[in-house]
């Protein structure tokens, strides 16, 4: 696919964090997955959200609801583009403020040496008391992985279920099969 013009580049990969980096950076318009939106956070470059899926819609609403342009979901015009687009250059500095704040609140939380030191703190947990952080599932036999214990109780309900109505309508059939005889008979 040919970009459509010489201040456009498309590419299969681009060094994401490099760009956001970079201090000419205007916005970026994203479909909200949660590395980009943290990059794009941590460097302070307002974002346009495009989410697709997963976790894309909701990162967009949360953005959203605390002050970034809403996001464009559904089909994308030309139109809402620009719109969205001159609205990211016009309040630039508001969303770029928005932005700051949210990155000192990454700050706040202890950035990356807090997530470093809490890896570390993890690593020399006893091997004992890392079972606590295992998920459920690890202990789970393959049966229950699979849910097969659910659907043999749903194939024994089924079976008891239609077992007991073919005897109630057997019940049936004869109670009205007799009481059609005896009609007969007087």
């Amino acid at each position: 696919m040919k970009a459509p013009s010489s201040r456009w580049t498309l590419a299969g990969f681009v060094p994401q964090r490099s760009i956001l980096a970079h201090p000419n950076v205007l916005f970026f318009v994203s479909h909200c997955g949660s590395g980009g939106l943290t990059e794009s956070m941590y460097f302070e470059v307002p974002i346009l959200c495009i989410p697709i899926q997963d976790d894309q819609p909701f990162n967009a609403k949360l953005l959203h609801e605390i002050g970034f342009p809403e996001p464009i979901i559904g089909e994308v015009s030309v139109d809402r583009m620009r719109s969205a687009l001159e609205d990211l250059i016009v309040n630039r500095t508001n969303y770029k403020a928005l932005a700051k704040m949210v990155r000192n609140g990454f700050d706040f939380a202890g950035g990356l040496d807090r997530a470093v030191h809490l890896c570390l703190s993890t690593m020399r947990i006893k091997a004992d008391d890392l079972r606590l952080w295992r998920s459920f599932e690890e202990d789970w036999a393959w049966w229950q992985i699979w849910n097969l214990d659910i659907f043999l109780v749903g194939v024994v309900l089924g079976w008891a279920w239609f077992t007991i109505s073919k005897k109630v309508m057997r019940l049936c059939c004869l109670c009205c099969c007799r009481a059609a005889k005896k009609v007969k008979k007087d």
